[in-house]
């Protein structure tokens, strides 16, 4: 029986040097595939992809159509493949797929914030509520910390051998 080094081989000569066209097109093959692990290459080649394709149906919209069909419509396709490919890409990293809500759960401390902040602005309109602008700006800017850090978790090399969430990607 083959052991685990050989069966990765094997599997790594099936697909050797995966091009940039056969990793955006595995996204879509793995199209609700939320288990896994996907190899930066693998997600980087999927953004790349659909950056090309919005620039290229992009000016369609625009002179042709005269409104956003087509980005929409890409917009609704990707979804869940982009979903997806962001959750795998975690993964490949040991975090947790909910690491993707982390930068929005902080916005959404914004309308209790805001809530709070109207109701105060009704029952006591002589209160200072100069507290709540930097509230929001503090939130702003957890905001866009943690969207750095995903971005930095995209770009860092995943784990080398087995994680919690599997072998690690063959490209």
């Amino acid at each position: 029986m083959p052991t685990i080094e050989t069966k990765k081989t094997i599997l790594m000569d099936e697909k050797p040097n995966r091009t940039l066209w056969d990793s955006f097109i595995a996204c879509f093959e793995k199209y609700a595939t939320f288990n896994g692990r996907s190899s930066r290459h693998e997600f980087w080649s999927f953004y790349l992809g659909i950056t090309i394709l919005s620039i290229i149906i992009t000016p369609i919209d625009i002179f042709l159509i005269g409104f956003d069909l087509l980005t929409t419509i890409l917009s609704f396709a990707i979804f869940i493949p982009n979903l997806a490919v962001t959750i795998r890409r975690l993964h490949d990293v040991n975090k947790s797929g909910w690491w993707f809500l982390f930068p929005w759960a902080i916005l959404l401390l914004l309308i209790p914030l805001f809530t709070v902040k109207a109701i105060l602005e009704y029952s006591a309109p002589q209160l200072s509520l100069e507290i709540f602008s930097h509230l929001t700006i503090l939130c702003v800017i957890l905001f866009f910390v943690a969207n750095i850090y995903l971005i930095y978790l995209f770009c860092v090399r995943g784990d080398r051998g087995k994680n919690r969430y599997g072998e690690p990607p063959l490209v």
